[in-house]
């Protein structure tokens, strides 16, 4: 499972088109997270909306729930179903409504939703057999294991068109992305569930979603996520034999016979799925073939075969993983545990440029310890460091979360706050300066010492064009040193003038 980067994370809080819950998904979801929520509660939300309620009723009178009395309004629905049934159908009707109107971009949404709605299917069966695990939750999380993605489709411009490959290979479109950003949509949909206060177990499966599963046996998969992540390997085997794919996987790879009788259920309830959501799953004409292929474990075949591939590729994760772990070390200040300077270098080009690009603010607060060479000589270097780490903390926990705190050298310090303007940095700057002031250090001696700081402000705008990242830093610097002259303990902010008085 791979974690979004600060970089990443900026980009898509930054985004202001990304999908959004409808109103009647966001009633709902509250709904899910209430103990008290009853049965009628539920009716009533879903009365709100007709196409909805037409659903529910739908499905509570399908095939897919073989009910002998028919349910006529929504209440009998919901009492038929059952309330988690209810909620979590409800859920996945509504975002599928929601969502499959996003206008595109570079994705192929007509593939995305084939993939997502079979594997939807898949893992409403599998997850029959856990008893941890329900089928409707089984459902909505694989109806969402790919939402990623069309995050992404909007966060970053073309971003999919620049795919060299036919896109419908999943196991492609997951190397691209890592290549590209060095994440993949499973962490972006992660991230965005949170973004939309979903319950941690569903957000955990879409997370896990590309991990690799022992599925052998299908009595051994035991776990929501185990169930997302094969039906998502499962739904890329139906597909490549639907869409008449050719890669012949070795006839040596095997799995178990059990899912002979999974298949054939599958293509029982693929109609009603289709039906329920009005969307074509397969190809018609290939149905016959795909389900005689699958009992001669010719599809069987080729699940193996991308289990094979996941391992292989999860061992190129745990690789990168322990390589980007090298890296963040080497980037770390390991006294107080904040990035070093060669992180900021590399921070401050990167969010330069980007400023610069989109014409947002870039400020930068540069922070200096007063004193701190009188206090490390009276009391030993021992406390010196304790000052050093007590001071990060207070600067890590005085910022935003996508601003980053920095370790100069020595008692330096500098913050970066993308797209924050001069006056909310001068505030943030303020508080940091009344925070150090205000806590004091106490020592093993439970003698206390009193710290204070100097901050300067620089501000990248429309009023300070600043030509190159040096000089923004460098002004935030001067600021720093009329704020020390001035007796230190306070903020100052960068203007032209102070430039003269420090050449």
């Amino acid at each position: 499972m791979l974690e979004l980067s600060e970089h990443i994370r900026i980009q898509l809080e930054r985004c202001s088109d990304l999908p959004s819950l409808p109103a009647v998904a966001v009633q709902i979801l509250k709904l899910a997270q209430s103990h008290t929520s009853t049965m009628g509660d539920v009716a009533d939300a879903v009365g709100y909306d007709p196409a909805l309620a037409t659903k529910l009723l739908k499905i509570a009178n399908s095939p897919l729930y073989g009910q002998r009395r028919k349910s006529g309004n929504i209440r009998q629905a919901v009492m038929l179903l059952g309330l988690n049934s209810t909620l979590m159908l409800t859920l996945s009707f509504s975002l599928f409504s929601s969502l499959r109107q996003q206008e595109e971009r570079g994705l192929d949404y007509n593939a995305y939703w084939q993939r997502s709605l079979l594997s939807s299917t898949v893992a409403r069966l599998l997850g029959r057999m856990p008893e941890e695990v329900s089928p409707e939750e089984a459902f909505l999380a694989a109806l969402l294991q790919d939402i990623g993605m069309a995050v992404m489709d909007r966060a970053f411009d073309q971003f999919y068109q620049q795919m060299e490959t036919d896109e419908n290979r999943h196991s492609e479109i997951i190397e691209f992305e890592r290549k590209q950003i060095d994440t993949d949509h499973a962490a972006v949909g992660a991230w965005l569930l949170n973004q939309w206060n979903f319950p941690e177990h569903l957000i955990e499966a879409v997370s896990g979603s590309h991990q690799t599963v022992d599925s052998k046996e299908l009595a051994r998969v035991s776990t929501l996520t185990e169930c997302i992540a094969l039906s998502g390997i499962i739904a890329d085997g139906i597909i490549a034999v639907d869409k008449n794919q050719d890669d012949e996987p070795p006839a040596s790879l095997r799995l178990g016979d059990d899912y002979e009788s999974l298949i054939e259920e599958l293509y029982e309830e693929i109609p009603v799925v289709e039906g329920l959501f009005e969307m074509s799953l397969l190809d018609n004409k290939y149905t016959d073939k795909v389900l005689t292929e699958a009992k001669n474990q010719m599809l069987m075949r080729g699940l193996s075969f991308s289990q094979e591939l996941n391992a292989s590729r999860q061992e190129m994760d745990r690789h990168e993983q322990r390589t980007q772990l090298l890296k963040k070390e080497s980037m770390q200040d390991h006294l107080t545990g904040l990035s070093n300077r060669k992180h900021f270098d590399l921070a401050l080009e990167e969010e330069f440029i980007h400023a610069r690009k989109n014409g947002w603010p870039l400020s930068a607060i540069f922070i200096d310890l007063d004193k701190f060479k009188s206090i490390n000589d009276k009391f030993g270097h021992t406390v010196g460091d304790s000052i050093l780490k007590f001071s990060a903390k207070i600067l890590s926990a005085y910022t935003r979360d996508q601003d980053a705190v920095f370790r100069y050298g020595g008692e330096e310090f500098l913050i970066l706050l993308p797209g924050c303007s001069s006056e909310d940095a001068t505030s943030a700057a303020t508080r940091i300066v009344e925070a150090i002031r205000s806590n004091k250090l106490t020592l093993k001696s439970q003698h206390k010492i009193s710290i204070t700081c100097s901050a300067g402000v620089a501000t990248l705008n429309t009023q300070q064009r600043f030509d190159n990242k040096e000089l923004l830093i460098e002004a935030a610097d001067h600021a720093m040193y009329a704020a020390k002259q001035n007796g230190g303990d306070s903020v100052m902010v960068y203007q032209q003038s102070l430039a003269k008085n420090y050449h």
